[in-house]
């Protein structure tokens, strides 16, 4: 999402940090949610275990595998 220039730098990266900490709260109802997404709408998943599913969103959201059950 731009920024405008007068927002600032501390305004952005403000943003980052709470958005950050969202996805860290909600991470398991995250990951659940693009597994059956995935499942669903994205044919190239078709081929892929849940294993495969989880690590791919894990990896895009840039989480701990070790904290997402």
């Amino acid at each position: 999402m731009p920024f405008p220039l007068s927002v600032g730098i501390s305004s952005a990266a403000r943003f980052i940090m709470e958005l950050a900490a969202f996805i860290r709260s909600k991470e398991g109802p995250i990951v659940a949610e693009w597994e059956a997404f995935a499942q669903t709408y994205l044919p190239s998943a078709a081929h892929m275990d849940r294993a495969a599913l989880r690590d791919h969103i894990i990896g895009l959201l840039g989480l701990d595998r070790k904290s997402v059950v």
